[in-house]
């Protein structure tokens, strides 16, 4: 074998640190893309974290809510309650002079902790009729309330088309 020339030798260094260099600029990227990725997980984990800390911080609210909810929420009765708030709010709407333009009833929703029977109803009336009926409505007691409320204005105005849900909440047990 012959010896190399210098200008050889120059270029065997020069193609050596090259590779050196792309070596070390692989690795440099892949430890740049681990820590990216674990940035990213612990700036997830910091957001769980303040999440869990505001919930803990609101506990007590929970907690007089879950105690009132155990107080105040009648348990599921032995007919089955969704003829009656379809009743309820259709008396409710008649009374506030509202147009009734359809309505359905909603199937069971069991929860954590309460099972809620539900009917969506679509209304027409002015705005003073609609807050008339909201007022008439919701109550507490009963464990009734309008879990959805969508308002537009009508093609006539001042009157506006309303979809609702209405809902009533039961302790959970054996629906």
């Amino acid at each position: 074998m012959k010896a190399l020339q210098l200008r050889e030798k120059k270029l065997l260094l020069f193609l050596g640190g090259a590779v050196l260099v792309g070596v070390h600029l692989i690795f440099l990227q892949l430890a740049l893309r681990f820590d990216r990725g674990n940035r990213l997980e612990l700036t997830e984990r910091q957001a769980e974290v303040e999440e869990a800390r505001m919930w803990l911080g609101e506990r007590e609210v929970w907690e007089s809510r879950a105690a009132w909810m155990e107080e105040n929420l009648k348990p599921w009765p032995a007919e089955s309650p969704e003829g009656a708030l379809q009743q309820f709010a259709q008396s409710t709407a008649r009374q506030a002079n509202l147009v009734i333009e359809g309505q359905n009833l909603r199937s069971q929703r069991p929860g954590d902790q309460v099972v809620t029977v539900a009917n969506r109803m679509q209304l027409k009336g002015n705005l003073e009729q609609i807050l008339r009926w909201l007022g008439a409505v919701y109550d507490p007691k009963k464990g009734v309330a309008v879990t959805e409320l969508s308002l537009r204005l009508s093609p006539e105005p001042p009157k506006m088309n309303v979809q609702a849900e209405v809902a009533q909440f039961f302790k959970k047990g054996n629906p």
